[in-house]
């Protein structure tokens, strides 16, 4: 497995990005997180999505998993992997987005081809995915 790790913030906020070259769905994605003592990330500000853009994600060509999930199949509300509400604050939903298809299309995803702005795209196909430690 290729992983490249990518450090942000300063003193005792520091967050480790771990970018996961590895196809995995997003069950899968988030329990290899865990297994290393981390989350999917969880994007809660432009000044850390923006990071993640220029330097995690600069040369990615691939659909990455993030840690943001539908409620029980409801698209209208989402939450992070760490349990904070989606909406609340910060976000970067591609336009038409969270779109409600069916139980599935409930996972948060970023998209290359839409700079990294955010889809709500079926939980079970395999992506590349970031884990965040703090």
């Amino acid at each position: 497995m290729s992983a490249n790790y990518t450090f942000y913030g300063a003193n005792s906020t520091v967050t480790v990005y771990w970018l996961v070259k590895q196809l995995l769905t997003r069950s899968s994605a988030q329990e290899n997180c865990e297994n290393f003592g981390a989350q999917l990330v969880s994007i809660k500000t432009s000044a850390e999505n923006n990071y993640l853009m220029q330097f995690v994600l600069a040369d990615c060509d691939q659909v990455i998993w993030t840690g943001g999930v539908g409620l029980g199949g409801r698209e209208s509300t989402f939450k992070w992997a760490d349990g904070s509400l989606i909406g609340s604050g910060f976000t970067n939903w591609r336009w038409g987005q969270p779109y409600p298809v069916n139980n599935d299309d409930a996972c948060l995803s970023l998209i290359p081809n839409w700079n990294f702005r955010w889809n709500d795209g079926a939980c079970t196909v395999e992506h590349y995915s970031i884990c965040s430690f703090n």
